[in-house]
């Protein structure tokens, strides 16, 4: 058992990584007040990328009608 303990340290020395999580989350605190921030921030990033992809598609509808030709001296 010392041996297991021992390789498990020798093998987390190298490792910088340290993830930390639920800190914003205050005992007590409602749960569903945080379900609604992410759920929000999830609505936003998808109306954005809704956004964006309406824009690209306006690109590309345009992009056929582009017809500049620089001219290049040699």
């Amino acid at each position: 058992m010392k041996q297991k303990e021992i390789n498990k340290d020798k093998e987390l020395e190298g490792c910088t990584f340290k993830p930390v999580t639920n800190e914003h989350i205050k005992p007590g605190e409602n749960p569903m007040v945080r379900l609604d921030h992410l759920y929000g921030l999830g609505k936003q990033a998808n109306q954005n990328r809704k956004d964006k992809k309406k824009d690209d598609i306006h690109f590309e509808s345009q992009k056929k009608e582009c017809v500049f030709q620089p001219q290049i001296e040699q």
